[in-house]
């Protein structure tokens, strides 16, 4: 995705009309762009697009640098807007601050990697590393991960999936191929702790107020350190917020924040800061553990 989000940056180009007196059709814009820029048609292609009227993408950077230096070409009297193409046109620019560890009960082995993460729970985390630990598989009975998440409330406690290896039910065309077979389980996601980059306003320093990002030596508004981190009490085999700290003997993190929490215990900050998965799941944990 990195390698193709480059590339349309460097030879994407969005054409919009400054009119509606008249839109040509994909080929007569190609052709135009041929005429005004010189370009070879055989270095162009044109297709419809969205919010703008054309996508054009040019063979070479320098192709498209020569359209946004032209800036407008004219169609039949009808003028089109020539302008780099930019992904923040399509998608709101949105911060994921919260860096959390997580452990994954009942993942299959094989899916022990990247894409295994991202199939069980890529629709709220952004993926960072598994914990070597896991990588390596000295450990084998939970798999222990970071992931970046926009609020940890989003997490659920259990899921419902279904795990596919590699490859399954990809096709070629022409070719007929097998409908995909995964593994289904039911999977116990524990919020092990999580580390809040939360920037806040009144400890920005004049030179870190232009990134957005907090001096390393500032503290919070509300007088926790910065990042903040808060761990959490789980046990393996129990939905989190089940289990009393009695009962949840698990490793004890390094870093200096909060006192561990249950994950139903209600905190005295009411923000966007102290995540409790409220929700109630639709799934339920592996039978005989919950």
């Amino acid at each position: 995705m990195a390698d193709k989000l480059r590339r349309l940056r460097s030879v994407g180009v969005v054409i919009t009309g400054l009119g509606r007196n008249y839109l040509p059709e994909t080929e007569e814009m190609k052709e135009v762009l041929h005429q005004k820029l010189c370009i070879p048609l055989h270095h162009i292609q044109v297709s419809r697009h969205k919010p703008e009227d054309f996508f054009a993408h040019f063979d070479h950077p320098d192709q498209a640098e020569l359209a946004i230096r032209k800036g407008i070409v004219e169609v039949r009297d009808t003028q089109f807007l020539m302008q780099p193409w930019r992904e923040d046109t399509y998608a709101r620019p949105s911060n994921w601050f919260f860096h959390c560890k997580i452990f994954i009960e009942h993942l299959p082995l094989y899916a022990w990697c990247k894409d295994g993460v991202l199939q069980a729970i890529g629709d709220v985390c952004s993926f960072d590393y598994i914990e070597p630990v896991s990588f390596t598989q000295e450990n084998t009975e939970i798999l222990q991960c970071w992931v970046w998440m926009w609020h940890p409330d989003q997490l659920p406690r259990s899921k419902l999936t279904t795990v596919f290896p590699e490859g399954a039910g990809r096709s070629r065309p022409g070719v007929t191929v097998a409908a995909p077979m995964g593994g289904m389980v039911n999977l116990i996601i524990h919020l092990d702790s999580y580390l809040d980059w939360t920037p806040a306003a009144a400890s920005r320093t004049p030179s870190s107020h232009a990134s957005g990002r907090p001096s390393s030596t500032s503290s919070r508004f509300d007088g926790r350190s910065f990042p903040f981190f808060q761990e959490f009490v789980w046990c393996p085999g129990m939905l989190d917020g089940r289990a009393t700290r009695a009962e949840a003997p698990r490793h004890r993190n390094t870093y200096r924040g909060a006192s561990p929490v249950r994950r139903d215990q209600d905190l005295e900050d009411e923000d966007r800061r102290d995540p409790r998965r409220h929700w109630e799941l639709w799934a339920v944990g592996c039978p005989g553990t919950i």
